[in-house]
């Protein structure tokens, strides 16, 4: 039986840093890169051609809210 580790929180690797995405709504790599870019602590960007599923993207990767400071 092979054991699953525990996700990795992030670690505000990326505080202050500017990230951008291109392809990133769906559920591949791009979504992925974005949602840990964001637990890093990034400023994230993201883009793709289909509006929709960027908009679901937006609003399914959870935004911490910016430090004070």
């Amino acid at each position: 039986m092979t054991t699953i580790p525990p996700y990795v929180p992030g670690h505000n690797l990326l505080e202050g840093k500017n990230v951008l995405v291109t392809a990133a709504a769906g559920t591949g790599i791009g979504f992925a890169a974005a949602k840990k870019a964001i637990e890093e602590g990034a400023r994230l960007f993201i883009s793709d051609i289909h509006e929709g599923r960027l908009q679901k993207a937006v609003e399914t990767i959870e935004v911490k809210p910016a430090s004070a400071g």
